[in-house]
């Protein structure tokens, strides 16, 4: 289990972009956007509670586990 840290908007502090086996994930903040992600991305995210930002799959791989296990990656990384 990890901390996510967000600002009081439930927003991330700054752009994030890891690499997990063949899986490059981009998570930038988007105040006003919404959640904007697609795939198993999307679920990882809401289900840390995270809102307004913007994910990316840098990659072309369509394995839904390493797609999300690049997510959890990046948000571990995030720092306040």
């Amino acid at each position: 289990m990890i901390t996510v840290s967000m600002n009081k908007d439930q927003q991330i502090a700054h752009d994030v972009h890891t690499k997990y086996a063949s899986t490059e994930v981009m998570i930038q903040p988007a105040p006003g956007r919404g959640l904007v992600a697609g795939s198993s991305v999307r679920t990882v995210l809401e289900l840390a509670g995270v809102k307004d930002v913007t994910a990316k799959l840098l990659s072309r791989t369509k394995n839904k586990l390493n797609n999300a296990r690049a997510t959890v990656e990046a948000l571990r990384l995030l720092k306040s």
